[in-house]
């Protein structure tokens, strides 16, 4: 019996004594796991953005299969799953990217590029893990070089453990990081048919207007910080200059001064008019007839609404001037609006006109949700676009 007790008494000493090095065990694991993970997310958009700007598309697709489930055959390089994989969709992203560089008459590369990524969420179940993480770019175009472009985009990504090794199986926000209605609308996961016919249209319509062997060059840009767009316009109500420079200053890092709503395009845009002179017309709250901001629950619909100030400025209630612009003519401080069935559905400032030897080339944006900063119109927005030419108030 005391044989027993003691027995007893030793075992409890034995669990007692091991318990707290068990625990840390554990937690020794979940740390290493997390940070197994992030390093396989951070060589995820080292490759996705190409940061050394020295790879192939092929083995760029190569290294990112590597982090993934998806089996690759190497000899061709070409993903070989029947099944839909988000790797269809970010092929297809690459593809985009290189046929508008390659049509384009200046550099497009974004040289320079910086990512930090802030993790926001990870969980993990068993041998599957989700993280939801902001990624923030910056860097320069070669005809912009004292102007930094920026993009901030957030992604949810999934992985599974296999044979100890986290890998992705899928990423969710990759259609996010440019407006393209026919990138959109196939989601993050598509087919390779799916993907073949986007890209062959894309480049029936791109070589159009361009020759496939043309060799980009560094170009030049207009920018607000240039003299002439310091000057303000003739009736002395609107500074395009300083509207941009709003927008430069504001794009990646929101103005206290207002709240940064879910959709916070036309929000945005609206700041930035005020900034460059156009006077508030203050009205009725939440209506299109009026265009004011007082606070987050004292204001018009067409300040944060982007259909709504499409609406307010081509009406005649509308205290801002403005004519009807195009791509040939837009000005530093115009606005752009994306149009999709007769509506306006997101909202842009240009802050700089990018030119080559042959003219105008390109046009450089800012816009919130998602936020962008000084970014080639070409390569970040497709679709139809209207332009509003800003005089000034009325």
């Amino acid at each position: 019996m005391v044989k027993q007790i003691l027995t007893t008494v030793f075992m409890c000493g034995v669990i007692l004594i091991t318990s707290p090095n068990i625990a840390n065990a554990n937690n020794v694991t979940v740390g290493n796991d997390n940070e197994q993970l992030k390093a396989v997310v951070k060589d995820f958009f080292d490759e996705y953005e190409n940061i050394n700007c020295d790879k192939s598309e092929e083995k760029i697709i190569e290294n990112i299969a590597e982090l993934s489930t998806t089996e690759v055959n190497h000899v061709s390089e070409k993903i070989q799953s029947d099944n839909s994989s988000y790797l269809q969709m970010f092929e297809l992203m690459l593809q985009r990217k290189k046929i508008i560089e390659n049509t384009s008459d200046i550099d497009l590369t974004e040289y320079n590029k910086t990512i930090d990524l802030f993790y926001k969420n990870i969980q993990i179940k068993g041998n599957d893990a989700e993280i939801d993480v902001k990624v923030t770019k910056n860097w320069n175009y070669a005809f912009s070089p004292e102007i930094q472009s920026g993009a901030t985009d957030t992604y949810t990504i999934y992985l599974k453990k296999e044979l100890n090794q986290w890998k992705i199986s899928l990423v969710k926000g990759l259609t996010d990081t440019v407006i393209d209605d026919d990138i959109n609308n196939m989601n993050d996961e598509i087919s390779s048919q799916q993907r073949n016919m986007y890209v062959n249209r894309m480049k029936k319509e791109c070589y159009v207007l361009s020759n496939e062997n043309n060799n980009a060059g560094q170009g030049w840009m207009v920018s607000p910080y240039s003299l002439e767009n310091q000057i303000k316009a003739a009736n002395g109500t609107y500074n395009g200059g300083n509207a941009s420079r709003y927008a430069l200053d504001h794009a990646l890092e929101p103005s206290s001064n207002y709240v940064y709503f879910t959709f916070d395009c036309t929000n945005f845009i609206s700041q930035c008019l005020y900034a460059g002179g156009i006077k508030q017309h203050v009205g009725s709250a939440y209506t299109d007839t009026c265009w004011y901001y007082k606070t987050s629950t004292n204001r018009s619909s067409s300040w944060t609404g982007a259909n709504e100030f499409y609406k307010y400025i081509n009406s005649t209630v509308s205290k801002i001037s403005k004519s009807n612009g195009s791509w040939d003519t837009a000005e530093i401080g115009d606005i752009i609006q994306l149009m999709s069935g007769g509506e306006a559905s997101h909202s842009l400032i240009i802050s700089g006109v990018a030119y080559s030897s042959y003219g105008r080339s390109d046009l450089l944006v800012c816009a919130h949700s998602t936020d962008r900063r000084h970014v080639s119109l070409k390569e970040y927005y497709s679709g139809t676009k209207c332009y509003h030419h800003i005089k000034g108030s009325k």
